[in-house]
């Protein structure tokens, strides 16, 4: 009895497999977010720039003003990769190897709780790297040109209609 019930149950929620790219398309948006909300302070205001500037030099980063405008550009646009879908490969490795940095380089030693942010952006950009982003976002079919793959890896499929 209690078998069939399980088996009934997980046969029921094989359904919700249908929803798997909304289920890509929430995550995407939320983790865009997070990265546009953690940067858009620092893109904003010059002052917080050399705040995190002085964070950086603190930690040991070489050059650390270049270190800072380099970490929130290129996590304000994945930020717009990651809900957008568009390039999303791309900016969730340049992400992988961001918050490598960040976790080797300041949060070594640190609680869990203070090192959750960036290895939750570190899992979810490997995620990102491995599956893409999913049916509904910009990403359609790769682009080849010679055989050689393309930097952006996925473009909507209008775009390459356009493009024709």
């Amino acid at each position: 009895m209690t078998r069939r019930i399980i088996r009934n149950l997980s046969m029921n929620l094989v359904l919700f497999g249908k929803y798997k790219d909304l289920g890509f398309l929430i995550i995407r948006i939320a983790f865009g977010l997070r990265l546009i909300y953690g940067t858009a302070d620092n893109l904003l205001s010059y002052d917080q720039m050399l705040h995190f500037r002085d964070f950086l030099s603190a930690h040991g980063f070489p050059f650390p003003l270049i270190s800072a405008f380099v970490s929130v550009i290129l996590q304000f646009l994945a930020g717009l990769s990651f809900i957008t879908g568009l390039g999303i490969r791309f900016f969730s490795l340049l992400m992988i190897l961001n918050f490598t940095v960040a976790l080797m380089m300041v949060h070594i030693g640190d609680t869990y709780l203070n090192m959750a942010p960036a290895i939750h952006l570190l899992a979810i950009s490997i995620f990102f790297l491995t599956n893409g982003g999913g049916r509904w976002s910009l990403e359609a079919k790769p682009i080849f040109c010679n055989d050689d793959f393309i930097l952006m890896d996925y473009f909507p499929q209008t775009f390459l209609q356009l493009l024709q």
